[in-house]
């Protein structure tokens, strides 16, 4: 039985029994479920795919990606398993149908800006607390240097930059948007219980990104997308993007690519700060600060 991580452009499992990157409670249920996996029948554990394991403020939050659903003795096994390991929930997902909870113990939450939000399960949450910590820090010590009322904060996530941009410091509006529509319930939920200047939308930006209307009134633009970058967004706002914009990406390529985008439309690249987010990894977090000196197209 392998559990672990898969290979660099592979889909080949390798077993990971240790890692010093890890927070020990993930690497204490993965040694437990790999144990649980084990007492299965064989025919039982061909279904799982994949798993992730998110840590909250509450507990492990960890959603089983499968081809098929539970039976009943596989059910009450990982009910067990979610009440051993002490797991705030456990939660299994069949293709493309909505994760269900089998074990919750509680509800798993983390807080932005003093905000409680729920996790959706499997949702994105960054890499590390450090690295959240640096990014939001880097966001906070540009704005302290720009007059902003109106923020849009775009690919927002469930808020890690959201909340922080609208409570914290000079306060402001800001317009979140993000295209996981479980990632926007969870926040519309926390803006309504905060009375936070926040307004959620759900669009796909890589389908739908934000046109000129959208963007006439924001002062900046904050953007955090997956991988893929932000190339469609990056198009309309090098033409009718604001005087600022504040970028953070976790793919170098594509950022150099959407920062020549942004150039070639009249910004000035004024900072770049590299946060080394995955740490005994070539891989980088970036976050990058630029000013408008060419006019809005017309």
């Amino acid at each position: 039985m392998f559990v672990g991580f898969t290979e660099r452009f592979s889909h080949h499992i390798v077993n990971v029994s240790e890692c010093a990157v890890l927070i020990p409670a993930i690497v204490e249920f993965r040694n437990q479920f790999q144990s649980f996996l084990e007492s299965l029948p064989r025919e039982t554990v061909t279904i799982i795919r994949n798993v992730v394991a998110n840590y909250s403020d509450t507990g492990l939050d960890v959603m089983i990606g499968a081809s098929h659903e539970p039976n009943l003795d596989l059910r009450q096994g990982l009910a067990e398993l979610a009440d051993h390991v002490d797991l705030a929930r456990l939660a299994w997902k069949v293709g493309d149908h909505p994760a269900e909870p089998v074990a919750q113990r509680r509800t798993p939450q983390v807080r932005f800006a003093g905000v409680p939000v729920s996790v959706p399960s499997g949702g994105f949450l960054q890499a590390t607390r450090e690295g959240e910590t640096a990014l939001t820090n880097a966001i906070a010590n540009a704005l302290s240097r720009i007059p902003a009322r109106q923020v849009i904060d775009l690919f927002c996530g469930i808020g890690s930059f959201t909340f922080p941009l609208a409570l914290t410091g000079d306060r402001r509006r800001v317009m979140a948007v993000e295209g996981d529509i479980n990632a926007v319930r969870a926040m519309q939920y926390a803006v309504g219980k905060a009375s936070a200047p926040i307004e959620v939308i759900h669009r796909d930006l890589f389908r739908q990104p934000l046109d000129a209307d959208a963007l006439k009134d924001a002062d900046v633009v904050v953007f955090d997308p997956p991988r893929a970058g932000a190339l469609a967004q990056c198009e309309i706002l090098a033409d009718f993007g604001p005087e600022w914009i504040l970028a953070v990406s976790c793919n170098p390529a594509t950022f150099a690519r959407d920062m020549r985008l942004l150039r070639n439309g009249g910004y000035e690249l004024q900072q770049v700060v590299p946060v080394d987010q995955f740490l005994w990894s070539p891989h980088l977090e970036m976050f990058a600060v630029l000013r408008r000196t060419l006019p809005v197209a017309a």
